[in-house]
This record gives C-alpha cells, structure tokens and sequence, in this order.
C-alpha cells in the first residue's frame, strides 16, 4: 500500500515541525512532539477506533492508537493533541522508548511532509522558560545523554535560582564571607559538571589480541565489536558510547599498534594515532598472560612513547587484561616494577572492572559529580559567577555591582530593568 497522501503536508504556508523530545538513550517511553497548523496530513498516519479530534482538542484527553505506514504498525502510542497560544496544534506522541522504533517514526513523518528539527526549536510550545537559567537547563535535558543527567539537570533548575535569591539576600545583608565562600565552591565544581554534561572519551590503545575490543564490550556492556584469538581482528576504531554513574562515555576501540608491512593494517595503526591524541583518557592495554611485544609501553610516564601524539595532560591508565590466566613471567616482572595507575583486569570474566570504572571516573574528576546539584552548568553562568565574586572581593565591595551580576545568571545579559546598576 502507498505512503500516505502528502501533497497537502507539502503545499501549506507553515511547515509542520516535529523532533523527539525525550533524551536520545534507552528509555521506557519516547516522546515526539508535531507543530503545526493543518491536521488533515496526520489522519492517515494514526489508526483509531475512533477519530482524534484534532480541529477541536480536549487538552487532557490521551487517546490510545496505532502509528501506521500503510498497511505496517510501527508502534501502539499515546497521543495527546492541544493548541498553543499562537494557534498551533501541538501533538505529543508517546511511544515505546528505542532508538530503532524513534527513527521509523521521525522517518514516516518525514516522508508525510514534517520537518525534523532539533527538540529545543520546539522548547517555546513544550514547555514555559521563564528566564535563560530555565532555557538553558531544558536545552540541556533534551540533549542529555543519560537519565541521570537530565534528572540532575531538572533539580538544578529548582534548586539554582533558590540558591541565587539567598546570595543576593546574604550580599544585601552583608554577609559577604559566606557569598564568596559560596561563589568561589561554585567556581571549582563548574567544570566538573560541565564535564559530565559533554562526556567523556577513552581510547583503548594497545598491540594485537591484548584484549581491546572485549575490554569495550565488557565496558559498554554489549557486544558491538567482533572478538578474536587471531591478532590485527580491529582494522580502524570503533566507538562504544556507554555510561558510568550516569556520565557519558565513549570507549574507542582501535586497531593494535605493532611493526606492520601491511598497508591496510599500517593505516588502521595511524587511525589509532589519530584517535588516541582526541582522548580525556588512554586506556594502554597489555595481555599480561603473554611475553610483552616491543611495542608495549614502557614504564617511564611518557604517553608519547605509545602513539607518538598524546598530550602531556592526558591521564594514562596501564590496563593489565586476562588476570584470569597464569602471568607471563616477563609480564609479571613488569607488574611489580610498574609506577601508578596500573589495574589488573579480565576482560572475559569482568573481573576488577568495578575498580576501572571508579578509576576512570577519578581520572576526570567525576567521582562524586552528582552532589553538585545546583551548581552553574555553563560558560556563561560560571563568567557571571565570576564576575560577582570578582567585585565582592574587590578593596572595597561593591554590593549592587555583585547583585547585578547574581542576576545576570539567571536572567542573562539584557534585563536591565531587572539589574539596576545603581540599586542592589
């Protein structure tokens, strides 16, 4: 059967506009937003035992249906249909969470004439941002990476603009060494949490069959790359996003690093390079069951030694993989002589990955990221922070210049009815 009719979706005046608005991970329910003005191009696509009033919604009505392409069910959904302030029907599909079952529908209604846009072009008629703190957090919940960071991130929203108001209060009352202890923790716990905001990526480095690849798997916690006893099996990188406490991470897999005259496998050790000098963190991966390879590193603290690239601020961890076979002699050797960051693992069994997990959180500064609710989320926040400590901690403090700025925070840089220069 044909895709529906779409000539009308494509002749209107204002395109309909629809993005998922839920975070783009692994979820019970996923939910699609549609703007738009004209509904007739929508009927086709839902199956109702009876119709959804779209020309007249009852705004706390959910309708249970079927989202179809032709003759194919796609998903049973929920749909709830209102209209906005500016005329607009807005349409909330709840379907069952996925990325696979997300995508066949932002495709069907794609094809049915709907732009896909990103989720915070449809912030305004989703949901009321009273100030830019609130625009900013929910920008960031639409594109969080996990359930604990948009969770984070809607108790910061609560909890910030509080904590702002008792600042501004504290400042006017001239309680000026707790406001600057305050600003100052905020300062320090800023990048942490913006850290945790944008991820964190490791690169796997290592020569062949030290265990890599299963090392990913066992760290994503699937099966994405292929596993062999055969060494050179990863012939270019391979990213696994995957999460630790609710940060994101991605784990890269690459192809492992020894004397080639293959062309092919001499580009995929370039590849990891290339890849190993993006890293936050380089995992160098050693089978401590077998006699070292030349190429393994030394234990001399230089990364540049394993990629010829690395950066001198990179933590490097040394990652001794298949603890559940008997040591190599020469590998155990090195064991005991290694410096720091050194942990014993099993890629096969998982063994010791609880402390790696922790490690890596450590390494980046993120072991304890979630006690930080509250705290300024973005550049912008963390400069007008600074700015306000900055004039608090002047000779003589200027109180109504510190206030502005603790506004400035949350209202941004243009009320200037709200922020008096000359008025605390």
């Amino acid at each position: 059967m044909p895709r529906p009719d779409v000539t009308k979706a494509m002749n209107r005046r204002e395109p309909a506009l629809a993005a998922c608005l839920t975070p783009p991970t692994f979820g019970g329910i996923a939910v699609i937003q549609i703007l738009t003005r004209d509904s007739q191009w929508l009927r086709p696509l839902f199956r109702t035992s009876r119709p959804i009033e779209f020309d007249a919604p009852a705004s706390d009505e959910l309708r249970l249906c079927r989202l179809v392409d032709g003759d194919q069910i796609i998903d049973d959904a929920v749909v709830a249909v209102r209209r906005n302030p500016a005329g607009q029907l807005v349409i909330d599909l709840s379907l069952h969470g996925g990325p696979r079952i997300v995508q066949r529908a932002l495709l069907l209604l794609k094809a049915a004439g709907a732009c896909i846009v990103p989720a915070v072009e449809l912030l305004g008629s989703t949901w009321a941002a009273n100030d830019l703190l609130c625009r900013e957090a929910l920008e960031a919940i639409v594109q969080a990476k996990t359930r604990t960071l948009a969770l984070w991130l809607a108790a910061t929203r609560e909890a910030l603009p509080n904590e702002l108001d008792r600042l501004m209060a504290d400042t006017r009352a001239d309680r000026l060494d707790s406001v600057r202890r305050q600003l100052g923790e905020w300062l320090v716990a800023s990048p942490t949490v913006r850290r945790a905001l944008t991820g964190v990526r490791v690169v796997l480095v290592g020569p062949p069959n030290s265990g890599k690849s299963t090392l990913a798997n066992q760290l994503a916690g699937r099966h994405s790359a292929i596993v062999s006893d055969l060494p050179g099996t990863t012939r270019d990188w391979l990213e696994h996003p995957a999460s630790i406490e609710g940060v994101p991470f991605t784990f890269v897999d690459t192809a492992g690093v020894r004397d080639t005259a293959d062309p092919i496998e001499a580009e995929a050790i370039r590849r990891t390079r290339r890849q190993a000098a993006t890293a936050d963190i380089v995992l160098q991966v050693i089978d401590q069951s077998s006699p070292p390879w030349p190429e393994d590193l030394q234990p001399a603290n230089d990364a540049n030694q394993v990629t010829q690239e690395f950066t001198s601020t990179q933590p490097t961890f040394v990652v001794w993989n298949k603890n559940d076979l008997p040591a190599d002699p020469g590998q155990a050797e090195r064991i005991g002589g290694w410096p720091t960051r050194g942990l014993s693992v099993s890629a096969r069994t998982g063994d010791g990955f609880d402390r790696l997990r922790t490690a890596l959180l450590g390494a980046v500064g993120l072991a304890d990221w979630r006690q930080a609710v509250g705290v300024p989320f973005t550049v912008r926040q963390a400069q007008a922070v600074e700015a306000a400590l900055s004039a608090l901690s002047a000779e003589r403090p200027d109180r109504a210049e510190a206030c502005r700025w603790l506004k400035i925070v949350r209202w941004g840089q243009d009320p200037q009815e709200r922020c008096p220069r000359g008025g605390i």
